[in-house]
Protein backbone atom coordinates (compact mmCIF):
# COMPACT_ATOMS: atom_id res chain seq x y z
CA UNK A 1 0.00 0.00 0.00
CA UNK A 2 1.30 3.44 -0.95
CA UNK A 3 1.90 6.02 1.74
CA UNK A 4 -0.68 8.80 1.73
CA UNK A 5 0.46 12.36 2.39
CA UNK A 6 -1.83 15.10 3.64
CA UNK A 7 -0.80 18.70 3.04
CA UNK A 8 -1.33 21.55 5.46
CA UNK A 9 -1.27 25.09 4.04
CA UNK A 10 2.43 25.44 4.88
CA UNK A 11 3.28 22.74 2.36
CA UNK A 12 1.70 24.80 -0.41
CA UNK A 13 3.75 27.85 0.59
CA UNK A 14 6.92 25.72 0.57
CA UNK A 15 6.19 24.26 -2.87
CA UNK A 16 6.07 20.61 -1.80
CA UNK A 17 3.22 19.62 -4.15
CA UNK A 18 5.66 19.66 -7.07
CA UNK A 19 6.93 16.24 -5.95
CA UNK A 20 5.75 13.41 -8.25
CA UNK A 21 3.42 11.73 -5.72
CA UNK A 22 -0.27 11.98 -4.83
CA UNK A 23 -1.32 14.31 -2.02
CA UNK A 24 -4.51 14.94 -0.07
CA UNK A 25 -5.88 18.04 1.61
CA UNK A 26 -9.16 19.56 2.72
CA UNK A 27 -11.37 22.32 1.30
CA UNK A 28 -10.52 24.48 4.33
CA UNK A 29 -6.81 24.36 3.47
CA UNK A 30 -7.54 25.20 -0.18
CA UNK A 31 -9.50 28.24 1.08
CA UNK A 32 -6.47 29.30 3.16
CA UNK A 33 -4.04 29.14 0.23
CA UNK A 34 -6.19 30.25 -2.69
CA UNK A 35 -5.01 33.84 -2.26
CA UNK A 36 -1.68 32.76 -3.72
CA UNK A 37 -2.68 33.91 -7.19
CA UNK A 38 0.53 32.85 -8.91
CA UNK A 39 0.30 29.35 -7.48
CA UNK A 40 -3.45 28.81 -7.49
CA UNK A 41 -3.35 27.74 -11.13
CA UNK A 42 -0.80 25.18 -10.00
CA UNK A 43 -3.21 23.91 -7.32
CA UNK A 44 -5.97 23.62 -9.94
CA UNK A 45 -3.57 21.69 -12.17
CA UNK A 46 -2.70 19.29 -9.34
CA UNK A 47 -6.41 18.64 -8.76
CA UNK A 48 -7.15 18.20 -12.48
CA UNK A 49 -4.28 15.73 -12.92
CA UNK A 50 -5.42 13.82 -9.80
CA UNK A 51 -2.13 14.46 -7.96
CA UNK A 52 -4.06 16.35 -5.29
CA UNK A 53 -7.36 15.10 -3.91
CA UNK A 54 -9.46 17.45 -1.82
CA UNK A 55 -11.51 15.55 0.76
CA UNK A 56 -13.95 16.87 3.35
CA UNK A 57 -13.56 14.72 6.48
CA UNK A 58 -16.86 13.59 7.96
CA UNK A 59 -18.27 14.83 11.25
CA UNK A 60 -17.18 11.72 13.17
CA UNK A 61 -13.51 12.40 12.41
CA UNK A 62 -13.87 16.16 12.97
CA UNK A 63 -15.32 15.44 16.41
CA UNK A 64 -12.46 13.03 17.16
CA UNK A 65 -9.95 15.71 16.06
CA UNK A 66 -11.59 18.21 18.44
CA UNK A 67 -11.50 15.69 21.31
CA UNK A 68 -7.84 14.88 20.74
CA UNK A 69 -7.00 18.59 20.49
CA UNK A 70 -8.84 19.30 23.71
CA UNK A 71 -7.04 16.41 25.46
CA UNK A 72 -3.61 17.60 24.29
CA UNK A 73 -4.45 21.20 25.21
CA UNK A 74 -3.97 22.48 21.67
CA UNK A 75 -7.62 23.26 20.91
CA UNK A 76 -7.22 27.04 21.31
CA UNK A 77 -4.28 27.07 18.88
CA UNK A 78 -6.03 25.28 16.02
CA UNK A 79 -8.07 26.79 13.20
CA UNK A 80 -10.90 24.95 11.46
CA UNK A 81 -8.47 24.14 8.65
CA UNK A 82 -6.02 22.66 11.17
CA UNK A 83 -8.78 20.51 12.70
CA UNK A 84 -9.79 19.37 9.21
CA UNK A 85 -6.20 18.23 8.55
CA UNK A 86 -6.13 16.24 11.80
CA UNK A 87 -9.50 14.69 10.97
CA UNK A 88 -8.35 13.74 7.47
CA UNK A 89 -5.17 12.18 8.87
CA UNK A 90 -7.28 10.05 11.20
CA UNK A 91 -9.72 9.13 8.41
CA UNK A 92 -7.07 8.17 5.84
CA UNK A 93 -4.53 6.88 8.37
CA UNK A 94 -2.06 9.07 6.51
CA UNK A 95 1.07 11.10 7.18
CA UNK A 96 0.71 14.87 7.48
CA UNK A 97 3.23 17.36 6.12
CA UNK A 98 3.14 20.48 8.28
CA UNK A 99 5.22 22.77 10.44
CA UNK A 100 2.31 23.72 12.71
CA UNK A 101 3.32 22.86 16.28
CA UNK A 102 -0.26 22.29 17.45
CA UNK A 103 -1.08 19.86 14.60
CA UNK A 104 2.19 18.02 15.19
CA UNK A 105 1.54 17.77 18.93
CA UNK A 106 -2.02 16.45 18.55
CA UNK A 107 -1.05 13.83 15.97
CA UNK A 108 2.12 12.68 17.72
CA UNK A 109 0.16 12.27 20.95
CA UNK A 110 -1.89 9.59 19.18
CA UNK A 111 1.16 8.09 17.45
CA UNK A 112 0.24 9.34 13.99
CA UNK A 113 3.03 9.99 11.52
CA UNK A 114 3.83 13.63 10.98
CA UNK A 115 6.52 15.02 8.71
CA UNK A 116 7.52 18.29 10.28
CA UNK A 117 9.63 19.89 12.90
CA UNK A 118 11.19 17.70 15.55
CA UNK A 119 9.48 19.03 18.66
CA UNK A 120 8.76 17.82 22.16
CA UNK A 121 5.24 16.48 22.51
CA UNK A 122 2.97 16.43 25.49
CA UNK A 123 -0.17 17.91 26.97
CA UNK A 124 -0.57 21.66 27.38
CA UNK A 125 -1.69 22.89 30.76
CA UNK A 126 -2.24 26.35 32.23
CA UNK A 127 -0.05 27.03 35.25
CA UNK A 128 -0.20 29.70 37.96
CA UNK A 129 3.30 30.84 38.80
CA UNK A 130 2.08 32.41 42.07
CA UNK A 131 0.17 29.42 43.49
CA UNK A 132 2.08 26.70 41.62
CA UNK A 133 -1.22 25.11 40.58
CA UNK A 134 -1.94 23.64 37.12
CA UNK A 135 -5.27 23.70 35.32
CA UNK A 136 -6.55 22.19 32.08
CA UNK A 137 -5.83 24.29 29.03
CA UNK A 138 -9.31 25.84 28.94
CA UNK A 139 -8.71 28.10 31.94
CA UNK A 140 -7.03 31.50 31.67
CA UNK A 141 -7.27 32.78 35.27
CA UNK A 142 -6.22 31.06 38.52
CA UNK A 143 -9.24 30.10 40.65
CA UNK A 144 -7.20 30.64 43.84
CA UNK A 145 -5.42 33.98 43.38
CA UNK A 146 -6.87 35.42 40.16
CA UNK A 147 -3.51 35.67 38.35
CA UNK A 148 -3.30 35.11 34.62
CA UNK A 149 -2.20 31.52 33.88
CA UNK A 150 0.80 30.70 31.70
CA UNK A 151 0.73 27.92 29.11
CA UNK A 152 3.30 25.14 29.45
CA UNK A 153 3.89 21.66 28.11
CA UNK A 154 3.49 18.96 30.74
Amino acid sequence: MDTKYILDSTAFYAGLPSLPIKFYTTPQVIDEVKHIKSRYGFIDLLIETKRLEVIEPNDEYLQRARELSFTSGDIKSLSNADLSIIALALFLNAEVITNDYAIINVLRNVNSNVIGKNIRIGKWVRHCTACNVSYSSVYDICNICGNKLKKRLK
